[in-house]
């Protein structure tokens, strides 16, 4: 197999007019109640399958994602929690004030919940920072043992066939029918901006299965179209729309086909026991503002020694090892990218060029000096933005990385700023090679804009007439 790099900010990120690429910061801090854009998002839901009919259309293939993904009930993976901070909270009945309280920004929520709640459901998105709820914020504090608790109240609803991506029906439908109950879980998600999470996922699936790691199959019987184009060193748009059949068409190995849960779209897998889908989640965080989100949750839970992000660690030594060589895993995939968005503003000309560009942001990064082409167009915040230089020049002079979570927030805020950098680009390059993914791609995103629209993640403007 033909060795190819990961996706390269380089690549796609030049041709675009960098300084007004992202929507400025503060539309992206204001957020919405969930309920003000229901009615647009069961719309979007309703016609989804007729959109993903036209994708597949489009591709030359069969819609086998819709099937797969939306007629089983509660399909996505999920991790149920009882959390314990060692008193009984009674629930009560919901109000505008309560709920105004309850909900800090930024958060999407449904107004027909308890304000306090003791059971919590949260719905797993791969590349949405669920590396650092998983193993991080779910297992100390008020939730450390939660999963045990959960499976001693809800012996049919067991966390292991939760776990199980493609699980059972019978395991889905009794999740899906306690959501029904009259006292149900909290259900919660954390969602990334939507172009953001497809180029992320791709460039994960691309690492999962190329010849790094190996862990996707045997493509012997050239059913996968993505690893057609990978082998024949094809362009980043051409591989990305050659994936996206894939997807749409369930082709490849086995193993292929589930590491492409990485680019399922963040409101599929959700349908409800008599219909709804993500509208139907008690909250959605946003991972661009983590800490917010994370508060939220713990407030909504009746938590009453809640921890931020920064020092919530897992007081189990075993247990905190193998979270903390996950959280340090994920953090230098996004440094790394950091590293290569610094390194695509290196001058022009040539492999000898780049290394003397390499050598002077190495210079300036020991003198302490900016990088301030690669930090204006994250857009981030003046304060975030100095604690961003010093986390790239770490990045730039030495991939060591932090042995803490202090700087988690940022990095998956950076990270997802990068990753629709990468997203517009190869849109860009799409729609100027006539290629379908351009048309294609917005299509298969329509529903997520519409659906997590209080949370300010407008369409790009390539996308103006598909979306």
């Amino acid at each position: 197999m033909k060795r190819r790099p990961r996706l390269s900010l380089l690549t796609v990120v030049l041709s675009l007019p960098l300084w007004s690429a992202l929507p400025a910061e503060e539309d992206e801090q204001s957020l919405l109640p969930l309920g003000s854009q229901t009615s647009e998002c069961t719309a979007a839901i309703a016609d989804s399958r007729k959109h993903i009919d036209s994708i597949a259309w489009q591709l030359g293939v069969e819609n086998k994602l819709s099937d797969r993904w939306e007629s089983q009930l509660l399909f996505r993976q999920s991790q149920g929690l009882r959390a314990s901070n060692g008193r009984e909270v009674r629930t009560a009945p919901a109000t505008p004030a309560t709920i105004a309280t309850a909900f800090p920004q930024p958060f999407l929520h449904r107004h027909n919940l308890c304000t306090i709640a003791r059971q919590l459901v949260y719905y797993i998105q791969p590349k949405s920072a669920h590396s650092t709820i998983h193993n991080h914020l779910l297992v100390a504090g008020a939730f450390e043992g939660a999963m045990e608790r959960w499976d001693a109240a809800h012996p049919t609803v067991l966390n292991k066939p939760m776990h199980v991506y493609g699980r059972s029906t019978e395991a889905s439908k009794a999740l899906a029918e306690l959501m029904e109950g009259a006292n149900p879980p909290l259900e919660w998600t954390v969602v990334r901006e939507p172009l953001g999470h497809f180029i992320a996922g791709f460039d994960q699936v691309e690492y999962n299965c190329g010849p790094d790691q190996l862990l996707c199959g045997n493509f012997d019987d050239g059913s996968s179209a993505w690893h057609k184009a990978f082998e024949a060193n094809r362009s980043t748009h051409e591989r990305a729309q050659a994936m996206l059949s894939d997807l749409v068409s369930q082709r490849g190995p086995p193993e292929y086909v589930e590491s492409l849960i990485h680019i399922v779209p963040q409101t599929l897998g959700l349908v409800h026991e008599g219909g709804g889908g993500i509208e139907r989640l008690s909250s959605v965080g946003s991972m661009e503002d983590l800490d917010s989100a994370w508060a939220g949750i713990q407030k909504l839970m009746g938590i009453t020694t809640p921890t931020p992000i920064k020092n919530h660690v897992n007081p189990q030594s075993a247990r905190r090892q193998g979270s903390q060589a996950d959280i340090e895993k994920e953090m230098s995939v996004a440094r790394q990218r950091i590293l290569r968005a610094v390194q695509a503003h290196a001058p022009s000309g040539g492999a000898a060029a780049a290394a003397r560009g390499r050598e002077a942001l190495v210079a300036s990064s020991a003198s302490g000096a900016p990088f301030p082409h690669a930090f204006a167009l994250t857009q981030l915040s003046q304060p975030d933005g100095e604690r961003l230089r010093v986390l790239a020049r770490a990045s730039v002079t030495a991939f060591a990385t932090p042995s803490h979570g202090s700087d988690l927030p940022l990095v998956h805020a950076l990270d997802s700023r990068l990753a629709q950098l990468v997203g517009l680009g190869t849109l860009q390059v799409a729609r100027a090679a006539d290629g379908p993914l351009h048309k294609t791609l917005c299509l298969l995103l329509k529903r997520e804009y519409k659906c997590l629209a209080g949370l300010r993640y407008t369409p790009p403007a390539a996308c103006a007439g598909v979306i």
